[in-house]
């Protein structure tokens, strides 16, 4: 069951993140809003099928 938890909390900031970006967040900005690590944005980036800038 606390795997479950996990991915599902996951999945939210993944959506929360596309959000803030559909919202003209930059990566940078919705990071420090998400709390979250710039090699965690590359890799939602990723899942979410968005190119990233090297």
């Amino acid at each position: 069951m606390a795997v479950a938890a996990v991915r599902a909390n996951a999945e939210g900031r993944r959506e929360d993140y596309a959000e803030l970006r559909s919202w003209g967040a930059s990566r940078t900005q919705a990071a420090a809003r998400l709390g979250i690590h710039m090699e965690t944005v590359r890799r939602y980036e990723r899942l979410l099928g968005q190119e990233v800038a090297a």
